[in-house]
């Protein structure tokens, strides 16, 4: 360095550093572990988050729907789905679905092109998730009928896609599972006899909440279904199609409407 500074006329003694060394970055977190360098490892070895599978499918879902959700709504989804505890082939549903891997038509039809990818209710669109529990014309009758039998029950179900979808944290979990059933019944009608009508659908909601009760005796937390009890004495005590005409306008005259 003397010799380097000599080249350039100038002497090493007249030169002034305008600040003192300091310890670069990655130096020092190298030192913050005493026994080898395992914090560097694994900032080194982290993936970038762009490349994960799971980002990915929020991708797929942002093209699909045409919009962006953020990091804590994706989040929200997941902690919803985490949150039921009594019903598992729900979950696992809801948690397809969240993935995006359901196996609609569309998607089968990729690896089996015999199959056709067109919906199996209107048969006029491919079936996409977003069209299977939203847009085809069958299934949104099925959830308007849904919501004129829940409304004297003064539950209100959404209309937004991305809250039929996903669920929301702004409903209640009453809500929330009234929504993911709705979804189920409409997979499994794709699956059986591609029939949506509020009768069957009244008959399978009664026999979740019959075994969501059990569940709950089991468990001695019987308390935790009362919220339901307005649903379930209504849905136990109709025996007949014929019942849901006329509906009741609330649900205190519930009773007086009721087949004896």
């Amino acid at each position: 360095m003397k010799q380097s500074i000599a080249a350039l006329g100038l002497s090493h003694e007249t030169l002034k550093a305008p600040f003192w060394p300091s310890m670069p970055l990655l130096i020092d977190i190298v030192k913050m572990c005493h026994k080898g360098c395992s914090i560097y490892s694994r900032l080194l070895n982290i993936k970038p988050v762009n490349d994960s599978a799971l980002v990915k499918r929020e991708e797929r879902w942002h093209s699909e729907l045409n919009c962006t959700f953020g990091v804590e709504y994706w989040r929200g989804v997941y902690l919803l789905v985490s949150k039921m505890r009594d019903d598992n082939r729900l979950k696992w549903f809801q948690f397809q679905i969240n993935r995006n891997s359901l196996f609609t038509n569309y998607k089968v039809n990729k690896s089996k092109p015999f199959i056709s990818p067109m919906c199996s209710f209107c048969g006029d669109y491919p079936e996409l998730i977003s069209h299977l529990f939203n847009k085809c014309k069958f299934v949104l009758d099925f959830w308007s009928e849904l919501r004129a039998l829940l409304d004297i029950f003064n539950l209100v179900l959404p209309t937004n896609i991305a809250q039929i979808l996903f669920g929301s944290q702004d409903m209640s979990p009453k809500t929330n599972y009234l929504l993911i059933c709705g979804k189920y019944f409409i997979w499994k009608a794709r699956l059986t006899d591609k029939v949506l009508t509020l009768t069957k659908f009244m008959k399978f909601l009664h026999s979740k909440l019959e075994a969501k009760r059990d569940t709950f005796i089991c468990s001695e937390t019987m308390h935790k279904i009362s919220e339901w009890n307005d649903i379930y004495k209504y849905f136990s005590r109709l025996q007949c199609p014929t019942a849901l005409a006329p509906m009741p306008t609330n649900v205190d005259s519930l009773e007086g409407a009721l087949p004896q």
